[in-house]
């Protein structure tokens, strides 16, 4: 007989759907029913109208894929806590993205990050770095959607292939018709489902491991929380020195240099309003 605690039941079915038709109904209505000017600034900056808060939960949630909802629990489950080292460098990285690049962005009022190497340098440095970007986001993109997918269709019913495309065509939708106001309003939404299901994880996991204590006396005796180690080694796994400098190395090119973040700083209206 089946499990019923490894199916989805009909509150999982219902928020799923929920999401899933949310994210297609917000960029039906600012592709079709929003009143705005058909031009490349609104398309690709919003008109530089956005509120800033919706911009900030979208940076965040579009930087949380599958691989990080589903890979990073298990590698800390196996190999500790060095990963809240990682905290440190989004600090570093923010710092850096006050004082360096949004001046520059703001400046230039570019609606792409290749413009700037197109000035900077010239046309071929240009369309090096984004069939580069292309590239990276025809190996990545998959394993961002497939590795979700995969997780869905174990506690359910569904073909893996059906789901792949519908989620596909749902996410290429909203963003094709809605421009970079839909991403930013589905990413906000996005991340409120990412939180609250978090929230829901940690509370029935805390609750199903005998309670806070319990679950922190755990992981204290099984090492999870040895994060005070400093050495310079560069064999060591998930070190200090390589979270820090690769971590800082990997997070401006996803919050400093990547297409869309830029898209999302220049779309709201001021330098102020982007570094709040």
């Amino acid at each position: 007989m089946e499990d019923p605690q490894l199916v989805f039941s009909w509150i999982d079915y219902t928020v799923f759907i929920v999401v899933v038709f949310f994210s297609a109904a917000i960029g039906i209505y600012f592709g079709v029913f929003a009143k705005r000017k058909l031009t490349t600034g609104e398309y690709l900056l919003g008109g530089q109208t956005m509120n800033y808060l919706p911009v900030a939960f979208s940076l965040i949630s579009s930087h949380i894929s599958g691989v990080t909802v589903l890979a990073v629990p298990v590698d800390v489950y196996k190999f500790g806590s060095n990963y809240i080292w990682l905290c440190l460098t989004i600090i570093l990285v923010c710092i850096l993205t006050y004082y360096v690049y949004l001046p520059v962005f703001f400046e230039l009022r570019l609606t792409s990050m290749y413009e700037y190497l197109s000035i900077r340098f010239d046309r071929k440095i240009r369309m090096l770095a984004s069939f580069l970007c292309i590239l990276f986001a025809a190996f990545h993109n998959p394993i961002a959607l497939y590795l979700p997918v995969i997780a869905f269709t174990q506690v359910t019913t569904f073909n893996t292939h059906l789901v792949l495309y519908v989620v596909g065509l749902v996410c290429v939708l909203y963003t094709a018709i809605g421009g970079i106001k839909a991403v930013i309003w589905s990413d906000a939404l996005q991340f409120f489902g990412i939180v609250v299901s978090s929230l829901v994880v940690l509370c029935f996991g805390i609750k199903s491991s005998g309670g806070f204590e319990t679950l922190w006396k755990a992981n204290n005796e099984t090492g999870r929380f040895d994060i005070f180690d400093f050495s310079l080694d560069p064999t060591i796994r998930d070190g200090f020195w390589q979270l820090v400098i690769g971590g800082t190395v990997q997070w401006l090119s996803i919050l400093c240099l990547s297409q869309q973040s830029m898209q999302k700083y220049l779309s709201v209206p001021t330098i102020v309003c982007a570094t709040k």
